[in-house]
């Protein structure tokens, strides 16, 4: 698998037994974050892993690895889980009959699952196919009528609803030209990820811990309901690693998962899980010795 968490600056197509590099033209991340208040704007998600798995086991399989799979949906996100202790957040796409498209950051160890049950179950057959399909997000679109030769969908993530778009790769120019004709601006990953930051969606889950993340995807996809994500602003200076959230009278209630900087606010802000039935208006954040007072954002 070649999945990598990083965000290319140019895109490789293969055309007629020739490469052409497709240059994408980025805005300095702080003037891509303001755009994105009020126009529409696209991330190239190709470069993820993606496995394309056939036969009629497959919805088997995912009825008994995948939490969140919706058959009446084109695009379900949820949890994979490749063993009791790791799970991962991945994507379905239905494309047709009994074919369906696996996406995630890695998925290297899922590969191995999936092969070991093509090998014993015989009904399924699964290939990597990260090079052969191109996948877009694009928001803040409401007109997907110039896109529709391409079969744009709505889908989900965490909190966030948006259109995508899965081709193949050698009609990859095609698009990224339509995209330009239709003012869609390309943005980074950095961009992308402080914009579902804001709309309390967390991008980075796969790049925690096993714990951690597992720990996480049950609380975002409502396996465990005694606590709730919640995103803080940082009314301090803390090192967050090992920071734990304390309730105005120091009960301990949660603890943080990651800090994040916005490009239009003095303070940063936080995302962390409390127990649900402790909602206060302000909370506490122990660093070392100090309580970092943190406002809860509604």
């Amino acid at each position: 698998m070649h999945g990598e968490n990083f965000f290319p600056q140019t895109t490789l197509l293969k055309t007629k037994n020739k490469h052409k590099l497709i240059y994408l033209n980025y805005l300095e991340p702080k003037l891509e974050f303001e755009k994105t208040k009020e126009s529409p704007f696209y991330f190239d998600e190709s470069y993820k892993d993606k496995i394309l798995i056939r036969g009629g086991y497959a919805k088997k399989i995912f009825d008994k690895l995948f939490i969140g799979y919706n058959s009446s949906e084109i695009s379900s996100f949820g949890i994979l889980k490749i063993s009791k202790k790791i799970f991962l957040e991945a994507q379905i796409i239905k494309l047709k009959n009994d074919d369906y498209l696996l996406i995630s950051d890695d998925l290297s160890l899922a590969y191995k699952k999936l092969s070991r049950l093509a090998r014993l179950k015989k009904k399924i057959i699964i290939f990597d196919v990260s090079r052969l399909y191109s996948l877009f997000s694009i928001y803040n679109l409401t007109d997907t009528t110039p896109l529709k030769s391409f079969n744009p969908y709505t889908t989900t993530y965490q909190q966030v609803k948006f259109i995508q778009i899965l081709i193949e790769t050698n009609r990859k120019e095609q698009l990224l030209t339509l995209f330009e004709q239709s003012s869609l601006f390309a943005i980074g990953l950095e961009t992308r990820n402080t914009f579902l930051y804001n709309n309390n969606s967390i991008p980075t889950v796969n790049t925690l811990n096993p714990k951690k993340r597992r720990e996480l995807l049950k609380i975002i996809y409502n396996l465990n309901q005694n606590q709730r994500i919640v995103r803080f602003e940082i009314l301090g200076f803390i090192e967050y690693q090992k920071n734990k959230i304390y309730t105005i009278t120091k009960q301990k209630v949660g603890r943080l998962i990651n800090i994040y900087s916005s490009f239009d606010n003095k303070y940063p802000y936080a995302f962390g899980y409390i127990k649900s039935d402790c909602f206060d208006q302000y909370f506490f954040i122990k660093s070392h010795r100090d309580y970092i007072i943190s406002k809860l954002i509604k």
